[in-house]
């Protein structure tokens, strides 16, 4: 299985890559939306998504990204605001 990590934290995208590789996944990272248009392809199964970018909104991202075709997605964030969870669903 394929999973794409796209998170702006180094930390926390380190952290996540490490931890899913011993669990015998492949990972995919990219730090940002361009990294992510660049580096995320139709072989990924899933994605994990920071939704606040340094250069775009992750939910728009994941949406740009599901034109190649369906991608189940977990994502993540700092801010505590429950209409923009909704919206990403």
């Amino acid at each position: 299985m394929v999973i794409g990590i796209i998170e702006d934290d180094n930390l926390l995208r380190k952290a996540l890559d490490t931890s899913l590789k011993n669990q015998g996944y492949t990972t995919i990272l990219a730090g940002s939306r361009k990294e992510a248009i660049k580096n995320i392809d139709r072989s990924v199964d899933l994605l994990i998504v920071d939704i606040g970018l340094p250069d775009g909104d992750g939910i728009n991202l994941y949406q740009e990204l599901q034109k190649n075709g369906r991608i189940p997605a977990i994502f993540l964030t700092a801010k505590d605001d429950e209409k923009r969870y909704v919206k990403s669903i």
